[in-house]
């Protein structure tokens, strides 16, 4: 490509250019410019479907992160790469009900979301589909 006729000042432009592209490429790598930067974690494709299994057998983003030490965004990325939904979860209707009964006999939304591995809200919403109306919060100390 010939720069020199197209552009004004251009000798000089195109030998500014040469020098930079010159000085670039027989300089060594630069370090991170910040310390505190996070290394990016090398996943395998095997540690990839591991992801998306544990995932899919219940275990939340959360949880899969603090088992491999990797961040929750490294994970979201790689259940996305194999197009797992990962969406609010819905129960299935045996396990509702029988999460509508241990609600109306006392337990707590966060006990029950404890117990089935899913979020509170997901429980909630559960038992508002199920027509339970949901308690207020008990404040802890008072009976």
């Amino acid at each position: 490509m010939d720069l020199a006729g197209e552009l004004s000042n251009s000798s000089g432009a195109l030998a500014t250019l040469r020098n930079a592209c010159t000085e670039l490429a027989d300089s060594p790598p630069r370090e991170t410019p910040n310390a505190n930067w996070q290394q990016v974690a090398l996943v395998t494709d095997e540690e990839s479907r591991s992801i998306a299994e544990s995932f899919e057998a219940g275990m939340t983003i959360t949880q899969i992160a603090e088992a491999t030490g990797w961040n929750r965004t490294t994970i979201q990325r790689h259940l996305k790469r194999h197009n797992v939904n990962t969406g609010h979860r819905k129960l299935d209707p045996s396990t509702a009900e029988e999460i509508a009964h241990r609600y109306l006999a006392g337990a707590s939304t966060s006990e029950l979301g404890e117990d089935y591995g899913v979020h509170q809200d997901t429980i909630r919403r559960s038992l508002i589909a199920y027509g339970i109306t949901i308690r207020r919060r008990r404040r802890k100390g008072k009976s």
